[in-house]
């Protein structure tokens, strides 16, 4: 189960940078607006990464783990199977989210609203990447169903503090973000959800071919 867990966790801290990375460093270089400034950095980095590897932490161990054949010691905790799949994961979301950002951006929105939209795609898009990683072999839906103490409290106060910083005109000022409407809201949250719904499939495909039950 520790060694279960572990995986998940360094496979989630692997595939939750190549995003933050790329949109802090990729508008610069195409002389475009910034997206992540240290505010947001701070928020990602101190709030949502350590929260939720406590979730991998806390989370129960696969029910097949004891059918499981006893591993070798010189295994690596991320195979290179498995740092591919992470890096398909972030460059997934970075490419959506990207996408979304160069959408707003030439849909007449302002800067402010153009970055409101791509950080609460961002954050939304790394709760599902908590959710689908949490198990390789249960769909995220079936996670959430059966969700740990520590996955409902992530679940709850990020939502909580993102409403908080759009609500009080002190924060929102210091994440240099303008005012949204709730469709423009639901529209983010629903883009960074649907960022890791290819996994959600890839899921379903392989544990057909291997007749197991995922549900």
């Amino acid at each position: 189960k520790i060694y279960d867990n572990l995986k998940k966790a360094f496979g989630f801290i692997f595939a939750v940078h190549v995003p933050i990375a790329g949109l802090a460093i990729i508008p610069p270089l195409l002389g475009l607006p910034v997206i992540l400034f240290p505010a947001h950095i701070a928020f990602l980095e101190l709030i949502i990464d350590p929260a939720c590897s406590t979730v991998f932490e806390a989370e129960h161990s696969e029910e097949d783990i004891m059918k499981k054949h006893p591993r070798k010691l010189n295994v690596p905790i991320l195979s290179p199977g498995r740092m591919a799949m992470e890096i398909m994961q972030g460059v997934s979301i970075l490419a959506i989210i990207f996408f979304l950002y160069i959408f707003s951006l030439y849909s007449g929105k302002t800067d402010g609203e153009m970055r409101a939209i791509s950080f609460i795609s961002l954050v939304s898009a790394f709760l599902a990447l908590v959710v689908t990683n949490l198990s390789w072999k249960q769909l995220g839906i079936i996670v959430i169903h059966h969700a740990s103490t520590a996955l409902r409290l992530i679940l709850t106060l990020v939502p909580a503090a993102l409403l908080a910083i759009f609500s009080i005109p002190g924060l929102r000022s210091a994440f240099h973000f303008d005012p949204l409407t709730s469709v423009e809201i639901f529209i983010a949250v629903c883009t960074g959800a649907a960022s890791l719904v290819w996994f959600e499939l890839f899921k379903i495909v392989q544990y057909q071919r291997k007749k197991e039950v995922i549900l």
